[in-house]
């Protein structure tokens, strides 16, 4: 599963010690912490230091704005209101790009120290977005030693007060290194001693080096040229005392050698006034930095004057006596003031972390600087002299700070306060790690360490587009000289914090790995889990196990390797719980979707698939309707939509390549030698290990449709126990038979039937013994059997000689007589046989061979009826009614006028024909089958409970059958068995109220194969619809008219 971070646009939203990001109706992201406070700003706002030195311009100044703004300032004065800042520009417009700059300056017109709140507001909504206070502080007092407010200590200084008169100062008493044509006298200044220079050659005066480095110096003196208009000499003429006026081109020069100079530098050169003046001229000159060194030594030098000998006397002490010496001049209250340069850090202006280390540098030989940090508006050191500590000339800062420094000298130069540039630091970032619970829900514990006590966290948590910064996201305040701090993550998110305290520039932003949180993935569970299937239906729910969370789920084919659940963007409708139904082979994916949070998908949950057995079929059987011995088997899976793999007399079964697959119902038949049926079936279903395995032996010996003849008495025959009735007539035994004598169809019509008719001959047609019923027609001459009638008190009696057949006659025509009394004998013509069995049923199916009789006039059939029901049924029935026979459909009769006989027209062939009869008596309905073809049937027998006799007659019955111009015919009946009717498996081809569909003429013919004991003549499709017929030969006149082309004849 892809771990991804969902991309959602952000505003801000908080609750009480807890955050979540969101737009409404989206997932959040969601942080927890009992001290979180909330962003209080819109901005990222650039540090502003706490306090700002007048004329100080903060540039390139960086805003990101977190939502469309533009920004302007504000600033209200506290104390001291003559500081005015400006911003550039004064609207900083964010609303199309989120991070601009500007610049802050502040002036002011006086040097005092200002407080004042600065506002910076949204244009738009006049909402703050950042305030801080702002201290305005004047610059430290500084004054250049060029400048009238420069003081300074002095160094040395000489007034020459304290030398006597004559005196020239030498360095073992005074600064001066070296005097040349000068001493201590009051010559040019009357008012006081000064050191005066005359004499021939070089005028100038040195001082001994002195260790002046690392100071600004001033030099003062004054000063008084000869300004005398006349030379004056005492009483020996020596004019060495003399202060006359001194050339203008005679000026003398200041100047100053340093440390490792070979030569003196002019400082200045100290004009001749062009108006003499005995008043003493002050001059006060700023040395330049050059002039401070370590052994700085400074002279005032006369290179040029206009003095010189008269004469020359040598070796007296009036040697100068003839000197002529001119311009004279004097100088006095000379001092060397200085102050000790101001320390200077030598570490540029810079970004430290967590700490910076500032060096101070003073270049006074044992100079002690001392320092002071704050904002700016902090004091600046005091030098101590009588107890000063160790210089510093490292300053550890550990916040952004300002130094405030001093150079301190022994005994009493103190520097001009230094303020250093401002040192910015920035916090160490926080450290961050995050735990992961353990538990279900797996949420992150972050626990913050803060580089410093009494901090505070800032951070944010989202997609990451959104940077915390010190004036920006959720706060955590660290207080009690706390280090740490912990917040819980409770969604997916990008975390980012950065560590603030006052003072420090925020740390850089600490972006650990994004969080991914999952929900628990779902709990699946199969739903009364079986090892056996008989659905091959497998439910299965699925829960979620966090509230906050929504199922989503796939089902899929179990080699779907690809196809997996994924989360949307959004959901819309919270599913905690839900079930599938797997199916074989398929297996349910579920992974569990954050609702209100963003987060990860779930760990995929899969149940499937189901490791489980098809149910074993079950199995029926119902004895076949068709064949005898035969059972017809069906198998029903036991898991509903498996198939069945099968095999009879076999083991050699499975789910692939062996066995047969079953389609339906099949019919197991009994093997040769009588062994078992044993059908061997599993069910199988793709995907499900298949069933354990059904063995069932399939009983079959009962099975006996069809069991309708058999073709000898053998008993050990199959299904030889459903004969009812057996005769093969072998020796010709008729025990089994009653023979009647006996009329019925009119005493006027025939003359009964008389015992002596039914015999048993050998046929060597069938090379086997019948029964023959024998029939006299009217050309009969024997005399015997004599014909019967029954007497009004039933019994029988013969048939008299003289009578007549009168009754027997064509509708609309005169009796037809076919016998003359007078002439030949009648009472033996027109006798017929008939014969029933001794033994009775109610129901069966009867069966003989019969080859019958062939002339008109008789009527060959079988009754389900004992003899003497039959004499009252035909009795009952008779109408005198015939209808012409035509001789070109095969002597064809129309049906006799009994409802309760079963009736066939016999085809007039010499041919034995198989003859079937299925009889229900309780049902009254029988079925007549000839030559293994439906050829009649009747549902008008009389309803009875009883069982009857199966008897079968040859005799005449009235016109309807044709005239009996014969001598003698034989009906032959053999090979009569009556079995039971469960032979029939209840099929009596009941088709004329069938409506088959069907395809094609298989179809047809298979229904009439499953609902008739034998087929129909015609059983084709027509317009998809079955068409039935009997032979049309054998058929009613309404359904030969209509079948006439059906017709097989």
């Amino acid at each position: 599963m892809a771990q991804r971070l969902r991309r959602l646009a952000m505003a801000l939203g908080f609750f009480l010690h807890s955050s979540v990001v969101s737009v409404a109706g989206q997932p959040q992201y969601r942080v927890e912490s009992a001290d979180m406070l909330p962003s209080s700003s819109l901005v990222t706002f650039p540090f502003l230091p706490a306090a700002l030195l007048q004329g100080e311009t903060l540039s390139n100044l960086s805003l990101r704005a977190h939502a469309p703004l533009s920004m302007a300032l504000n600033v209200s004065t506290h104390v001291d209101a003559n500081a005015t800042f400006r911003m550039t520009p004064s609207v900083v417009n964010c609303s199309s790009v989120t991070t601009q700059t500007f610049a802050l300056r502040v002036d002011a017109s006086s040097n005092t120290t200002g407080n004042y709140t600065l506002t910076f507001y949204d244009v738009a909504t006049a909402s703050v977005l950042y305030t801080t206070y702002m201290l305005v502080v004047p610059p430290p007092f500084v004054a250049s030693v060029t400048a009238p407010s420069w003081t300074g200590n002095a160094i040395w200084n000489d007034s020459f007060d304290a030398q006597p008169w004559g005196a020239v100062p030498n360095a073992s008493t005074s600064i001066w290194a070296n005097i040349s044509q000068g001493f201590v006298s009051d010559t040019c200044t009357p008012g006081g001693k000064a050191l005066y220079f005359t004499h021939l050659f070089a005028r100038y005066a040195a001082t001994s080096p002195i260790d002046v480095l690392g100071f600004d110096l001033q030099l003062a003196f004054t000063y008084v040229y000869g300004f005398l208009p006349n030379q004056t000499y005492d009483s020996v003429g020596n004019n060495t005392l003399s202060c006359v006026q001194t050339n203008p081109n005679s000026p003398f020069n200041v100047e100053y050698r340093a440390a490792n100079d070979t030569a003196w530098h002019v400082i200045t050169v100290v004009p001749v006034p062009p108006t003499p003046t005995p008043a003493r001229q002050t001059v006060r000159l700023s040395l330049p930095p050059t002039a401070s060194s370590n052994a700085s030594s400074f002279r005032w030098i006369q290179a040029n004057q206009t003095s010189g000998r008269l004469g020359s006397i040598r070796g007296t002490r009036y040697q100068w006596q003839y000197r002529n010496l001119f311009d004279q001049w004097a100088i006095d209250d000379v001092v060397l003031r200085g102050r000790v340069q101001a320390p200077l850090a030598t570490t540029p202006a810079q970004v430290g972390v967590d700490a910076i280390s500032v060096q101070l540098q003073a270049n006074a030989t044992d100079s002690v600087i001392l320092t002071t940090i704050g904002d700016g508006s902090h004091a600046f050191p005091v030098c101590d002299f009588t107890a000063l500590p160790l210089s510093t000339t490292t300053v550890v800062l550990t916040t952004t700070s300002i130094i405030h420094a001093v150079t301190c000298v022994r005994p009493n130069q103190q520097s001009y306060g230094y303020r250093s540039p401002r040192y910015v630091v920035q916090a160490l970032p926080p450290i961050l790690v995050s735990t992961k619970a353990t538990d279900a829900m797996g949420y992150y514990t972050v626990q913050a360490t803060m580089p410093r006590p009494n901090m505070t966290l800032r951070f944010t948590f989202g997609n990451g587009s959104d940077v915390p910064s010190c004036t920006f996201g959720h706060a955590i305040v660290l207080t009690a000289n706390a280090t740490t701090t912990s917040m819980v993550l409770k969604s997916n998110g990008v975390l980012q914090a950065v560590a603030c305290m006052r003072g420090l520039v925020g740390s850089t932003v600490v972006r650990p790995p994004a969080f991914v949180v999952q929900p628990p993935p779902p709990t699946l569970a199969w739903v009364h889990a079986t090892s056996i299937s008989e659905s091959a239906l497998f439910p299965v729910t699925m829960t979620t196990t966090s509230t906050d969370a929504s199922l989503v789920v796939v089902v899929v084919d179990a080699n779907d390797t690809t196809t997996r659940p994924s989360c949307p963007l959004t959901v819309a409708h919270a599913t905690n719980a839900t079930s599938v139904t797997l199916r074989p082979g398929q297996l349910v994916r579920a992974v569990s979707c954050c609702v209100t949070t963003v987060c990860n998908d779930s760990a995929t949950s899969v149940l499937g698939p189901v490791v489980a057995s098809a149910a074993p079929p079950t199995f029926t059987s119902q004895c076949s309707t068709t064949a005898m011995v035969t059972s017809v088997v069906t198998l029903t899976p036991g898991t509903t939509t498996g198939v069945i793999k099968y095999a009879v007399n076999s083991e050699a079964v499975d789910c692939t390549s062996r066995g047969t697959l079953y389609n339906g119902p099949f019919p197991v038949a009994k093997p040769a030698g009588g062994a078992a049926v044993v059908v061997t079936a599993i069910t199988c279903v793709p995907g499900l290990l298949p069933s354990t395995a059904l063995v069932v032996t399939v009983p079959v010996a009962n099975c006996c449709a069809n069991a309708i003849w058999f073709p000898s008495a053998d008993p050990t025959l199959d299904c030889s126990s459903m004969t009812l009735f057996r005769d093969d007539f072998v020796n010709c035994n008729l025990s089994q038979w009653t023979p009647a004598t006996t009329q019925f169809g009119g005493a006027t019509i025939n003359g009964g039937v008389h015992a002596s008719n039914v015999q048993c001959a050998f046929d060597a047609t069938l090379n086997r013994s019948v029964l023959v019923l024998s029939a006299h027609g009217d050309a009969y001459t024997g005399t015997s059997p004599e014909g019967v009638t029954v007497a009004a008190n039933g019994s029988v009696v013969p048939r008299l000689a003289t009578a007549l057949f009168s009754g027997w006659a064509l509708p609309g025509s005169p009796p037809f007589f076919p016998c003359n009394p007078r002439v030949e004998p009648c009472a033996s013509k027109r006798v017929g046989a008939s014969v029933s069995t001794t033994a009775q049923w109610n129901a069966g199916i009867a069966s003989f061979l019969v080859q019958p009789c062939t002339a008109f006039g008789t009527s060959s059939d079988a009754w389900l009826r004992n003899v003497s029901d039959i004499v009252v049924d035909v009795d009952a029935s008779y109408v005198a009614y015939a209808d012409l026979w035509r001789a070109s459909l095969g002597q064809e009769r129309s049906p006799p006028p009994f409802p309760h006989a079963v009736f066939s027209h016999l085809r007039t062939d010499t041919a034995y024909h198989r003859v079937f009869l299925q009889f229900n008596a309780t049902e009254g309905r029988a079925n007549l089958y000839r030559d293994g073809q439906l050829v009649g049937k009747t549902r008008r027998l009389p309803v009875t409970t009883n069982p009857s006799a199966l008897t079968l007659n040859l005799w005449f019955p009235n016109a309807w059958a044709g005239l009996p111009q014969f001598e003698s015919c034989t009906t032959n009946v053999a090979d009569v068995q009556v079995v039971q009717l469960e032979a029939a498996a209840n099929r009596w081809c009941e088709f004329e109220q069938a409506t088959v569909a069907c395809s094609s003429d298989a179809e047809c013919l298979g229904w009439t194969s499953m609902h008739c004991l034998m087929p129909l003549a015609v059983a084709v499709c027509r317009d998809r619809q079955c068409r039935f017929q009997m032979d049309a030969t054998f058929g009613a006149a309404a359904i030969k008219a209509g079948n006439l082309f059906l017709t097989t004849v």
